[in-house]
């Protein structure tokens, strides 16, 4: 009884840990450090980096 709640609970902290390491990789991935801000480019109307638009105002 012991020994199945323990293997349980490590079952739990595994799965919280690779959950939020894997949240991690994602949002650092969406938003690298040196992009200012995203925006919707009207040329070709995907999202990207404000200073990467052709279009400067």
């Amino acid at each position: 009884m012991r020994r199945t709640r323990r293997i349980v609970l490590l079952l739990a902290l595994s799965v919280a840990i690779g959950s939020g390491a894997l949240y991690g990789f994602k949002v650092s991935s969406e938003s690298p450090a040196s992009c200012p801000g995203r925006i919707v480019c009207p040329l070709t109307g995907k999202i990207i980096c404000r200073d990467a638009c052709p279009l400067k105002k």
